[in-house]
């Protein structure tokens, strides 16, 4: 079932998951995509199995924020990549052309880069112990894999 909530505005948003060829793209505050952000977004779906941060559309499934999201998953889609051709979604119901406007823009610039400290200190704490546990995995899947090869008699 849908969650519903009304912050005081005269709309209401509820969080759904839509087809993402159902979600059409209008004119955007963002003239054009950025390329390594729409690939770094594809590999993070690779990588986590998940969208964390769902996209916003009005009513009519018009896009309101998220575009680099979106085009991450269409992306992933057409390459073949099953399990993308559905999105997390907040559908905004009843919002005015300013207040979508307001919420592109206020997303837009809500979101700030980390710094390179910040990406270093991550990496150490999460990145690098990920990586070591995924190629331990990998070597031990070999090891499995090496002690189930048939033995050949000798003749």
């Amino acid at each position: 079932m849908p969650k519903q909530h009304n912050d005081g505005k005269n709309f209401i948003v509820e969080e759904t998951i839509l087809p993402i060829d159902e979600i059409k793209v209008k004119e955007r505050l963002r003239e054009r995509l950025n390329e390594e952000n729409v690939e770094r977004l594809m590999q993070s779906f690779v990588n986590v199995g998940l969208q964390i941060h769902p996209i916003t559309v009005d009513e009519h499934h018009v896009l309101v924020a998220g575009e680099h999201r979106l085009e991450a998953m269409r992306r992933l889609t057409k390459n073949g990549v099953s399990g993308w051709e559905t999105i997390r979604t907040l559908v905004v119901t009843g919002a005015s052309e300013f207040d979508r406007r307001v919420i592109e823009l206020e997303e837009n610039q809500a979101r700030a880069d980390m710094s390179p400290v910040e990406i270093q200190k991550a990496w150490a704490s999460y990145g690098e112990p990920l990586s070591q546990a995924k190629a331990k995995e990998r070597q031990n899947l070999g090891m499995t894999n090496l002690g189930q090869r048939e033995v050949v008699p000798e003749s």
